[in-house]
């Protein structure tokens, strides 16, 4: 909800810098945010699952993944929005650590993130016209990682930077057909010790894999 300034000049830690209020939690923030908001969030394990719910929305955290962290349940944070920005946060759950899902005309970047022990680091789904960007992630001991799992259609797919390492299974950037009329390009990526660095499976799409070591 909704937080103060403190005695002795202590914030809550999730702050809407955009609007200028505190928030004990970060759907708190989400909840009460305007379209074109910068949400910031202080060091800490953060217990809830975010769904974001409030279009074009930038979620950043102040000192990086290695301190500030999202441990949902089964979802860590959930995208139905068709512009969002996720920077700097690992993010933990038991199956999806990031869902993106029924995205239309969309601008959807996650970077600067660590993906650790869920089932699928992330899930895209219902995406369409949009462009997505995941730069400069790590990734371990998940199932999948960036795993495009259906209707992907007409988009721009940007995988650049990335550290993958230990997937329990399938491949560190997965494209699962359908995925038509898309435009892919994957480059200077570190997969390591996983069954496929990258992987298409079903029909054969264009796309660009160029310095990525596998």
């Amino acid at each position: 909800g909704l937080g103060t300034l403190k005695a002795h000049g202590v914030i809550d830690p999730v702050h809407n810098v955009t609007q200028n209020t505190y928030y004990t939690t970060i759907q708190g923030a989400v909840n009460d945010a305007d379209a074109g908001d910068v949400i910031e969030v202080l060091p800490g394990s953060y217990s809830e699952s975010v769904s974001i719910t409030v279009n074009d929305l930038t979620i950043r955290s102040t000192m990086g993944a290695d301190v500030t962290g999202i441990a949902g349940g089964s979802v860590g944070v959930q995208i139905e929005v068709n512009d969002f920005v996720l920077n700097g946060f690992s993010v933990m759950s038991s199956e999806w650590g990031i869902n993106v899902l029924d995205v239309t005309g969309g601008d959807i970047t996650l970077k600067n993130c660590i993906f650790a022990n869920s089932m699928y680091a992330t899930l895209f789904a219902n995406v369409t016209d949009s462009s997505i960007k995941l730069m400069d992630n790590t990734m371990s001991t998940t199932w999948r990682g960036f795993y495009f799992e259906k209707n992907v259609t007409g988009s721009s797919i940007t995988a650049t930077g990335n550290s993958i390492a230990n997937l329990q299974a399938e491949g560190g950037v997965h494209f699962q057909s359908p995925l038509d009329d898309c435009v892919v390009e994957v480059s200077d990526n570190t997969i390591t010790d996983s069954m496929y660095g990258v992987c298409a499976s079903g029909e054969v799409i264009p796309f660009t894999c160029a310095s990525s070591s596998t």
